[in-house]
C-alpha cells in the first residue's frame, strides 16, 4: 500500500484540517441529546368497561366478540383474553417485525366496528381504549397524588379529569392507570314505595332518562345557496334539570328519587408510606425513556405548583439517567488510566501527548457523527465509546512506533495489518444490530464502538505521522532498556522463548508445552461451556421490585388493605428499601418495593421479600421474579372449553410437578370460585303472574348493582349516571326477597314468591388464550439449566390424560428466549464466517486465515473458565463478549504474521522476532484496552459489568495466545528441531 508522503511533509493542511474537524464536532456535539433505550411497541391491550357487570357476562357481551373481531388482523401473534366484574382487558403480542403504527390504525378500525355493533345493543358499555406496552408490561413511572385536607375520593375525579390527561398528550405514552380513590358519577337512587306509586320501577327510570338525554343530528335543511344542520338536544345540563324532568303527568324525577353527585364504590385503595392517595401507573415503549422521564417530572412539578402533593414512587427513565453517568464517569477513567499507563511506559513525551490528546478528540469526533446521524446518546452509546476508549489508542500506538523507527516507510508496512485488524473487529459488530429488538440499545453500543474504532484508524493515519516524527534516543528517553516496557519486553522474550522449546514428558512422550496448554485451555473452556449455566433472559437494571398479594377470592377490599398494610410496614422496616407503595383490590393487591441499589443487591432483595411472603399468613404474596439466580421459573398454559376442568387439570399437573425433587414451589395463577347467589326462577308462577325472567333479572340488576344509564356531559367531562335502588349497598338476603315487583295486573309480588336463592359459586375472572379458555400456572425450580427444566416439566405434562380439546401450552417466554439464545450462538458462527472470509479475500489464501484464526478457541475459552471461576451464567452479554472477541481477539495474531517473511516457510527465530518487533505495540494496546475497560466493572451495571469481565478476560487470553501460542502454532516443526534452551 502507497502512502502519500506529500501530504504528510506539509505543515498548514493537516494542522487546518485537524482544527477544522475540532471546530464541526463541537457543532455537532452542541446539538447532542440525550436519551434512553427502550423497546419499541409490540405489546398493546385493549381495554373496555360495563360497570356493574359479571365476569360471564363481560366475556360474552365484550371479550369474545372483540376477540374474534380483531383475530384477523395480520402481525397479531398471541392474544391474551381477562374477563372480569365490570372490565374486559384483551392484550396483544404482535410478530417480529410488524409495523406497530400500521397495525394500531387496522386495529382500531376493527374495534370501532365491534364497539359500534355492542353499543347499540349495551349503550352504556364504555368506549375501548388502545393502549401500548413495554415487553415487560410493567409501568416506567408512578406518582402517588394527596392534597390536605381532600379524601381519595374527592381528589380521584381531578386527576382522573385533569391530571391524567395531561400526562396523556405526551408523546410516546401508553397505558395509564389510576388507582385509589373512587371515580366521581351521579347517583339516581330510586324510592321504592314513592315510585311503586307512580307505577315505575328502577329499569323505567333508567330507560326514561336515556331516552331523554339526547343528542343527535337528524339531518340538513338547505336554504337558499346554504345547508343548516338540525339537530335534536335533549341532554339535562344541571342537576335542577334532571330533578325537574317530568317523568310521567303527574311528577318528576326529584319527587320519587334522590338525585346528587356521589362515588363509585371504590374499586382500589393505594397507599403510599402507610397513607392513602390516588396513584398513576404510567407504561410506556417510547425509544427514549430518558426524555420522556423529563417531560414527566416536570408536568409532576407543575401539579405540585398547583396545590397537590406528588410522591414519584419509581422513575425508570431518572434510573437510566442515572446508568448514563455512571458509564460516563467509567469512560473519563478509562481515558485517564489508559493515559497513565502510557506515561508508566513510555518517555517520548511528545508521543505521549499526542495519542493521549487524540482519546479527547477521538470521543469528541464520535459523538459528533453520531448527533448528525440523528443518534441520541444514552448508556449504551457512551458504553459503546467506553469499550473503545482504550481500543481507540491502538492505532495511534502501532503508527508511532512504526513512523519513530522506520518513518513512512515503516507506516506503509504497517498498514495492512492495521487495516485488517481494524476490519475483522468491524465485522465482528455487525452481527449485533439485529440483536436490537431482544436487547435494545446493543445496535447503539455496536454503532458507537464502530464509529470510533473507524474514527481512531483514519485520524491516527491522517494526522499523526504529519504531527509525529519521533525522538531521538537519549540519556532517560527511550534508550534500550532504560524504559519500564524495555525491561518488561526482555523478560517476556525470554520466558517465550523458554516456553516454545520446553516439554512436558508423559508416558515417556514429550510434548511441547504450548500445545499441552493449548490442549488443556481448549478441554477447560469446553467443560466450562457444558457446565455453566444458561441465562437465557436480559438482566432488569432497575432498583424497582414487584410483587402481588393473593387473597381468597371474595376477600373484601378493606381485608386485602389491612394484610397489605401488615406486609408493607414489615417491608417497609428493611433499612435496605427506599419506599413501598401498595394498591389493594378485592381478592388481591400489589406491591411496588424500590430499594437502594448501592446498599443492597437485586437477589438479595428478592431472597428477602420471598422470607417476607413465606412467613405471612392469610394470603400468599407472588414475586415474579421467583428467588433471584437460586431459583428458575416456568410458566404453563392449559386451554379448553370449560374453565372448571381446566382448574382441576392445571391443580392435578401441578402436584405431580412439585412431587419432583428438583421443584421448589408451584404457583397457580388462578382461584376457586367465590361464593355466589344464585336466584332459581319458579317458571309456573311466573306464567301465571305474567311475568318473564328477564324481568326479573332487570330488577335484581338495578336493584343490586345500579348499572351505568347513561353518560352525563358537563363542562367537556364525560361522567357516569346510574339508577339504584336506595341502601342497595347495604341489602341483605331478606332484603332480596322482600323485593316487590308489579305486574301488568297491577298486582305486587315478593321475589320469594317468584323463586328462590341458593348459595354457590361463580367464576369472578376468566382467562382466555388465543380466543379458548385458559388457565395457568407456575412451577418454581432449583437452580439449573432453563431448556433442561423446560424438558423435565413437559416429560411430566405428556403423561397426564386430558379429555378432548384440552392442551397444554408452552410458556411463549421461554420459547422467545430459547430462539434469542439460538439466534445469539448463530450470530457468534456467522461472526466467525465473516472474519475468515475477510481474512482469506485480504491475503487470496485459506490456509494463512486459518492459521491467523486457529488461536480463537483458545481465546474464547478464557472467558468462559473466568466466567465459570467467578460462579457467573452465560448469559446474553456473556454471548455478545464473546462475539466481539471474535474481531479483537485476533488482533495481535494479524500484526504478528504480517511480520513474519512473505517468500518462504517461516523458522522458529522468525517468529521469536516477529514477535520481538510487535512486543510493543502488542503490549500496550492490549493494556490501553483493558484499562480503558476496567471502570465499567464498577459502573453498578450487570450488563456492562459482565461485558466488561468477558471482553478483559478475552483480551487477556488474545495477549498470552498471541505471545506463546501463536508462534508455537505458525513454526512448530523449526521450534521442535531445537535444543531446549
Amino acid at each position: 500500500m502507497k502512502v502519500p508522503a506529500g501530504f504528510y511533509h506539509r505543515k498548514v493542511t493537516p494542522r487546518l484540517l485537524f482544527f477544522g474537524c475540532i471546530l464541526l464536532s463541537l457543532f455537532w456535539v452542541h446539538r447532542a441529546e440525550l436519551g434512553g433505550s427502550n423497546p419499541d411497541a409490540h405489546r398493546m391491550a385493549i381495554i373496555t368497561e360495563y360497570f356493574g357487570i359479571t365476569a360471564e357476562e363481560i366475556e360474552s357481551v365484550i371479550t369474545i366478540p372483540m376477540e374474534e373481531g380483531i383475530s384477523g388482523i395480520a402481525g397479531i401473534r398471541e392474544l391474551k383474553g381477562m374477563s372480569e366484574f365490570s372490565r374486559s382487558r384483551i392484550d396483544l403480542k404482535l410478530s417480529p417485525g410488524t409495523d406497530a403504527s400500521e397495525l394500531s390504525l387496522e386495529l382500531r378500525e376493527q374495534v370501532d366496528r365491534v364497539y359500534n355493533h355492542i353499543k347499540n345493543l349495551y349503550p352504556a358499555v364504555q368506549k375501548p381504549h388502545i393502549v401500548t406496552s413495554s415487553q415487560d408490561q410493567l409501568p416506567i413511572f408512578s406518582v402517588a397524588f394527596t392534597a390536605d385536607g381532600r379524601s381519595p375520593e374527592e381528589v380521584r375525579p381531578f386527576i382522573e379529569h385533569q391530571v391524567k390527561s395531561s400526562y396523556a398528550v405526551i408523546p410516546g405514552l401508553g397505558e395509564i392507570t389510576v388507582t385509589g380513590g373512587a371515580p366521581k358519577e351521579i347517583h339516581v337512587e330510586v324510592d321504592p314505595n314513592k315510585a311503586a306509586a307512580f307505577g315505575f320501577s328502577c329499569p323505567r327510570i333508567a330507560s326514561t332518562v336515556r331516552s331523554a338525554n339526547t343528542y343527535r343530528v337528524l339531518g340538513t335543511l338547505d336554504e337558499g345557496s346554504s345547508s343548516m344542520p338540525v339537530t335534536l338536544e335533549g341532554r339535562f345540563f344541571t342537576l335542577e334539570d334532571l330533578k325537574s324532568f317530568p317523568i310521567s303527568d303527574n311528577t318528576t324525577l326529584g319527587n320519587i328519587t334522590h338525585v346528587s353527585f356521589a362515588h363509585r364504590t371504590a374499586d382500589s385503595l393505594s397507599r403510599i408510606e402507610g397513607r392513602q392517595c390516588v396513584s398513576l401507573h404510567i407504561k410506556s415503549s417510547a425509544p427514549n425513556l430518558i426524555h420522556i422521564s423529563r417531560v414527566l417530572r416536570e408536568k409532576t412539578d407543575y401539579w405540585e405548583r398547583q396545590g397537590l402533593q406528588a410522591d414519584i414512587v419509581f422513575d425508570m427513565g431518572k434510573d437510566l439517567e442515572d446508568s448514563f453517568r455512571r458509564v460516563a464517569l467509567a469512560l473519563l477513567s478509562g481515558m485517564i488510566l489508559s493515559g497513565t499507563l502510557l506515561v508508566l511506559f513510555s518517555r517520548e513525551k511528545r508521543r505521549i501527548l499526542i495519542i493521549t490528546l487524540g482519546q479527547p478528540f477521538l470521543l469528541l469526533l464520535s459523538i459528533s457523527v453520531l448527533s448528525a446521524a440523528g443518534k441520541s446518546l444514552d448508556s449504551f452509546v457512551l458504553a459503546g465509546l467506553a469499550v473503545g476508549i482504550g481500543m481507540v489508542l491502538d492505532a495511534g500506538l502501532l503508527i508511532t512506533e512504526a513512523v519513530g523507527s522506520k518513518g513512512l516507510q515503516g507506516l506503509q508496512s504497517l498498514f495492512p495489518a492495521l487495516i485488517s485488524s481494524t476490519l475483522s473487529t468491524l465485522i465482528a459488530l455487525l452481527p449485533l444490530f439485529p440483536l436490537e429488538k431482544e436487547i435494545p440499545g446493543i445496535a447503539s453500543l455496536a454503532l458507537s464502538l464502530a464509529v470510533l474504532l473507524s474514527l481512531s484508524l483514519v485520524i491516527a493515519a491522517v494526522f499523526i505521522p504529519g504531527f509525529y516524527r519521533g525522538e531521538d534516543p537519549g540519556p532517560g528517553n527511550s534508550a534500550a532498556g532504560n524504559t519500564l516496557l524495555d525491561r518488561l519486553k526482555g523478560f517476556c522474550l525470554k520466558g517465550i522463548s523458554r516456553f516454545l522449546r520446553t516439554g512436558i514428558h508423559i508416558g515417556g512422550i514429550t510434548i511441547p508445552t504450548p500445545f499441552f496448554t493449548l490442549v488443556i485451555l481448549i478441554t477447560a473452556g469446553i467443560f466450562c461451556l457444558a457446565n455453566l449455566p444458561k441465562d437465557l433472559g436480559l438482566m432488569m437494571q432497575t432498583p424497582v421490585l414487584f410483587a402481588y398479594l393473593e387473597m381468597d377470592e371474595g376477600t373484601s377490599l378493606e381485608a386485602v388493605d389491612e394484610q397489605l398494610r401488615s406486609v408493607a410496614d414489615t417491608i417497609s422496616a428493611n433499612p435496605d428499601v427506599c419506599r413501598v407503595q401498595s394498591t389493594a383490590r378485592r381478592s388481591g393487591g400489589e406491591l411496588s418495593v424500590v430499594f437502594h441499589r448501592s446498599m443492597v443487591k437485586r437477589e438479595d432483595m428478592l431472597k428477602y421479600l420471598h422470607t417476607v411472603g413465606r412467613d405471612m399468613y392469610g394470603g400468599f404474596l407472588y414475586i415474579p421474579e421467583g428467588r433471584g439466580k437460586e431459583s428458575v421459573s416456568l410458566e404453563i398454559s392449559l386451554t379448553g372449553p370449560d374453565v372448571q376442568t381446566l382448574k382441576s387439570s392445571a391443580k392435578q399437573a401441578l402436584g405431580e410437578l412439585l412431587a419432583e425433587p428438583w421443584a421448589l414451589e408451584g404457583v397457580l395463577h388462578f382461584k376457586e370460585n367465590p361464593p355466589a347467589y344464585f336466584f332459581y326462577p319458579d317458571f309456573q308462577v311466573l306464567a301465571s303472574s305474567g311475568f318473564s325472567v328477564a324481568q326479573i333479572a332487570s330488577l335484581l340488576r338495578w336493584d343490586l348493582q345500579g348499572p351505568v344509564a347513561d353518560k352525563w356531559q358537563m363542562a367537556g367531562r364525560e361522567m357516569d349516571l346510574r339508577v339504584m335502588a336506595r341502601d342497595a349497598v347495604s341489602l341483605t338476603r331478606d332484603d332480596l326477597n322482600a323485593l316487590t315487583i308489579s305486574s301488568e295486573k297491577t298486582q305486587t309480588y315478593r321475589l320469594d314468591q317468584l323463586g328462590s336463592f341458593v348459595q354457590a359459586t361463580e367464576s369472578s375472572r376468566i382467562h382466555r388464550l388465543n380466543r379458548q379458555h385458559a388457565v395457568s400456572f407456575t412451577v418454581v425450580s432449583r437452580r439449573m439449566d432453563p431448556c433442561e427444566l423446560d424438558a423435565l416439566v413437559w416429560e411430566i405434562l405428556r403423561r397426564q390424560s386430558l379429555p378432548a380439546g384440552y392442551a397444554f401450552q408452552p410458556s411463549s417466554q421461554l420459547m422467545e428466549k430459547k430462539a434469542f439464545f439460538f439466534k445469539l450462538w448463530t450470530l457468534f458462527g456467522l461472526t466467525i464466517f465473516l472474519v475468515f472470509f475477510l481474512l482469506s479475500v485480504e491475503r487470496e489464501s485459506l490456509v494463512k486465515a486459518f492459521l491467523i484464526m486457529v488461536p480463537l478457541p483458545v481465546i474464547m475459552a478464557v472467558p468462559l473458565i473466568t466466567l465459570k471461576v467467578l460462579g457467573k451464567e452465560l448469559g446474553s452479554e456473556a454471548l455478545l463478549g464473546l462475539i466481539l472477541l471474535v474481531g479483537l481477539g485476533i488482533n495481535n495474531g494479524i500484526l504478528i504474521f504480517d511480520y513474519l517473511p512473505k517468500n518462504r516457510k517461516p523458522q522458529g527465530q522468525d517468529a521469536l522476532k516477529a514477535v520481538d518487533r510487535r512486543f510493543n505495540g502488542i503490549f500496550l494496546t492490549t493494556a490501553t484496552s483493558v484499562i480503558g475497560l476496567i471502570p465499567l466493572l464498577f459502573a453498578d451495571d450487570p450488563f456492562f459489568i459482565n461485558l466488561a469481565a468477558v471482553l478483559i478476560s478475552g483480551l487477556a487470553g488474545s495477549f498470552f495466545v498471541g505471545l506463546f501460542v501463536f508462534p508455537f502454532l505458525l513454526t512448530s516443526p523449526a521450534l521442535l528441531s531445537q535444543r531446549p534452551v
